[in-house]
């Protein structure tokens, strides 16, 4: 492609200027008020009044590399055959013939008919397992209960006049008891709808040629839905740090998995016989409970909160509950509501679902009265839950507990 200068420019000064307001956000008195992202300032206002010289000189050091770069001619890395398929592809995009997405997991490129997307779409917000039909546009009444539920917080203090306004564009004038709704787009919504991500890795290499198609997990976009700035607010103050507090079996990623096997092979009190598994809870999300959730909550705020009051947990928890109410989306010309568990795709999901689910194995799994004795270690990382290679018995006594730890989060927690 063409080196675009002036758009290079522009994105450089951009840049300069969005982590100049960063470090000046972070220091200032609005650190505790709502997060940056849901600022506008930071992201359109030239921030130039900053005392810190390390923040002017890293600004300024963007800027000069901006301004200096002068790159060289760019050539093209593929051969005639590779260019003739590339613009073969953007032209199919263009006219509709295909459409290319990515797959659920490690990061292929799948390249299927838009009539393929549209049906799965449809097969999904139809399955009244999944989806209820509306008749009208439910996104007016559910921003006004938004807004009740932000006018009771601001009234009881939970929240201050800067965060509503900022948050959901609730005005509090300070000569009036009156409130007032902002017309910024800041913070209307867009309408949500849904999207498949397909299950590639689950087709084999004869599947693939004889274009099966695969199964798919169902993703709801909510991030510019009815509740979206509030649930980021409420992750960032309360749901995130509670869940981060609360969920004490849970490992960050990957790395730090990795880093806690190590540790663990490097105190010596791992014997190679002892069992090494994983136990993947299927559709955590779809099977999610309303109830469930707000249980955990209830017992989290309990355990890690208790010096938030009972109305300050049911106002939260009345927030929690609008959010999930809220995943809605629009499908041609017809509106869909879930008929249960909280939206996959959804802003505070994973909280919730992290909170739920440490809740369950608190009760089966962590509790000293049900803990099995061969079992040495368990972690976690959200739905994934690995043992780390800490059963210590044999393989007939861990089938039988894991059989039996099966059937009690199927009858009790529905999981």
């Amino acid at each position: 492609p063409d080196f675009d200068e002036m758009q290079f420019k522009v994105d450089g000064y951009n840049a300069a200027n969005k982590q100049a307001w960063k470090a000046v956000f972070k220091n200032s008195a609005r650190d505790n008020e709502v997060p940056m992202e849901l600022l506008k300032k930071p992201v359109t206002a030239p921030c130039t009044s900053f005392e810190d010289p390390a923040i002017k000189s890293a600004k300024d050091n963007i800027v000069n590399f901006v301004d200096n770069f002068k790159p060289r001619k760019l050539e093209s890395n593929m051969n005639r055959y590779e260019s003739e398929g590339y613009m073969w592809l953007k032209k199919a995009v263009k006219d509709g013939l295909i459409a290319i997405t990515s797959a659920d997991k490690g990061g292929a490129i799948i390249i299927v008919t838009p009539q393929i997307i549209k049906d799965i779409t449809s097969a999904k917000v139809e399955d009244p397992l999944r989806y209820r039909p509306l008749q009208t546009d439910p996104t007016g009444s559910l921003r006004g209960r938004l807004l009740e539920l932000w006018s009771s917080g601001l009234e009881r203090k939970y929240v201050s006049g800067e965060q509503s306004k900022c948050v959901v564009g609730l005005i509090q004038k300070s000569d009036q008891d009156t409130l007032s709704q902002s017309t910024s787009d800041l913070v209307k919504p867009d309408i949500p709808y849904g999207y498949p991500l397909l299950k590639i890795h689950k087709l084999t290499e004869t599947e693939i040629r004889e274009k099966k198609i695969p199964p798919s997990r169902f993703v709801t976009d909510l991030s510019r839905g009815v509740t979206a700035r509030s649930d980021k607010f409420v992750v960032w103050k309360w749901l995130g740090p509670l869940a981060r507090d609360y969920c004490i079996d849970l490992v960050k990623d990957s790395t730090a998995a990795l880093i806690k096997l190590e540790e663990l092979a490097a105190s010596g009190q791992v014997v190679d016989t002892w069992i090494s598994f994983s136990i993947d809870i299927v559709s955590l999300y779809d099977s999610l409970q309303h109830s469930l959730v707000m249980s955990a909550l209830d017992d989290a705020m309990e355990s890690c909160r208790p010096d938030w009051s009972e109305e300050f947990r049911t106002w939260l928890k009345g927030l929690i509950q609008l959010s999930f109410d809220s995943a809605v989306l629009k499908n041609a010309d017809n509106w869909y509501e879930v008929v249960n568990g909280v939206p996959t795709g959804g802003i505070n999901s994973v909280d919730c679902g992290n909170i739920a689910l440490f809740f369950v194995l608190k009760s089966l799994v962590y509790d000293p009265v049900v803990r099995p004795e061969e079992l040495k270690n368990l972690d976690r990382f959200v739905d994934d839950i690995s043992g780390q290679g800490m059963w210590r018995g044999s393989m007939i006594g861990f089938e039988e507990w894991v059989g039996s730890l099966r059937i009690k989060m199927v009858d009790n927690y529905g999981l």
